[in-house]
């Protein structure tokens, strides 16, 4: 799959993939530090920010998607960094591409199958964000505030709403596959 990434300043490649419900947008301004030292690519995985949307979703897909971007640059001696969900995508690439990798960054995330991305992101409420996500409308801000108290969440949340069309707002992230998935993912 070809993903929507960017990619500012020169040098050493970098590449910062997000976590769960995130988006490349989530690292614009460290981004803007980083370039002065390293070519930063700065990515949206599959089903999420700008990429494609696709019913099937796992770390080994989006592993194969990053290898595909990192083909395409031509890019070698790379420096990932990934978070939380994007922590797993890193590692599940460094299994099959050490061979392209000079550092390896895993923020919030562990190897352990115990740990789940869900529990590592979000608080006890997450699943009922995850069914109000659905139902939202053009009151979005205040619906997701009525159910959670943690206004940092809502407003990461808000973050990848757009309007799809007028009187229609939708994800940026493909909440149904999310929805469907995440649980086999972790």
């Amino acid at each position: 799959m070809k993903l929507s990434y960017r990619k500012i300043g020169e040098g050493q490649p970098l590449l910062v993939l997000h976590g769960l419900f995130g988006s490349s947008d989530n690292w614009q301004t460290l981004a803007k530090h980083w370039a002065e030292k390293y070519q930063v690519f700065l990515i949206d995985q599959r089903n999420h920010g700008h990429s494609p949307h696709s019913e099937e979703f796992s770390y080994e897909l989006m592993a194969e998607d990053l290898a595909e971007l990192v083909a395409e640059e031509g890019l070698r001696d790379i420096v990932l960094l990934g978070h939380s969900m994007g922590g797993k995508t890193a590692m599940t690439f460094a299994q099959n591409h050490s061979f392209l990798i000079d550092k390896l960054i895993v923020v919030d995330m562990g190897i352990k199958e115990d740990i789940s991305v869900i529990t590592t992101l979000f608080s006890k409420d997450f699943f009922m964000l995850m069914r109000h996500m659905f139902l939202l409308d053009h009151q979005a801000e205040s619906r997701l505030k009525s159910i959670s108290s943690d206004i940092s969440t809502s407003q990461f949340l808000l973050k990848n709403l757009y309007w799809e069309e007028p009187g229609k707002l939708n994800w940026r992230f493909n909440l149904n596959v999310l929805n469907d998935k995440i649980d086999g993912c972790h």
